[in-house]
């Protein structure tokens, strides 16, 4: 969550105590109220907007998804998992070339990131890319397995 004062901390930490024990009961559609209401308090949040895009994904709010997203890496343009998250949101939507974009940017962060060299390299053999394609392939097996993420929730899952 914000790390500085914000007026809004204290509403907010309701509505994301609603998320986690949605997001805790195998339920992401009722997170997303909350969570949009905590984006809305802290629009600078990435971590919540991030919450809220993967909610959104997992409910198959697409549009949503990327809208959120795409917040989360403006808000932290460093923020690997927001755009490894925005490249499966792009893919379900059919901007394979966005996807890529997403997937080239996660790994720019956390270099190793195996399954986004491996979607970036299907995505590009796909569109007919094939060196391109295997260069990514070369790079996810050089990674060794990669590096894990970790949890997909990062604030409103994680908040006890």
């Amino acid at each position: 969550m914000s790390q500085s004062p914000n007026p809004a901390g204290p509403q907010v930490a309701p509505l994301l105590a609603l998320a986690t024990k949605a997001l805790r009961a195998g339920r992401p559609a009722d997170a997303i109220a909350p969570l949009r209401d905590a984006a809305l308090l802290e629009l600078s949040n990435a971590i919540i907007q991030h919450d809220l895009g993967l909610a959104c994904l997992e409910v198959g709010r697409v549009p949503d998804a990327i809208a959120a997203l795409q917040r989360a890496v403006a808000g932290n343009p460093r923020y690997a998992d927001a755009y490894f998250r925005l490249g499966i949101a792009l893919e379900k939507l059919g901007d394979m070339g966005g996807a890529i974009v997403a997937y080239d940017r996660a790994t720019k962060q956390v270099p190793p990131l195996t399954e986004a060299w491996f979607r970036a390299g299907a995505l590009l053999y796909t569109i007919g890319h094939r060196d391109g394609a295997i260069g990514c392939f070369r790079r996810a097996a050089a990674t060794g397995g990669g590096t894990n993420l970790g949890p997909p929730w990062r604030g409103a899952g994680a908040v006890d």
